[in-house]
């Protein structure tokens, strides 16, 4: 299922910018979770319930919050 997400930045001082939004479907592939985007594949960590509101933080340390 394909879920619109909200992208986030995070400042030296500890605030959340926004940057983007992105159409994108998290999976979980072995160990790992992925979110699959028109643009490719992005790797990253889960906090919350993927069924319902979580963060996907990428390697970069970009927060996507399901909006």
């Amino acid at each position: 299922m394909k879920s619109n997400y909200s992208v986030f930045e995070k400042t030296a001082d500890g605030q959340f910018i926004w940057i983007r939004e992105v159409l994108g479907a998290l999976t979980r592939r072995d160990q790992h979770w992925e979110l699959l985007t028109k643009d490719g594949v992005i790797h990253g960590t889960l906090e919350g319930d993927p069924g319902s509101v979580h963060v996907f933080t990428d390697e970069a340390g970009l927060e996507y919050r399901i909006t």
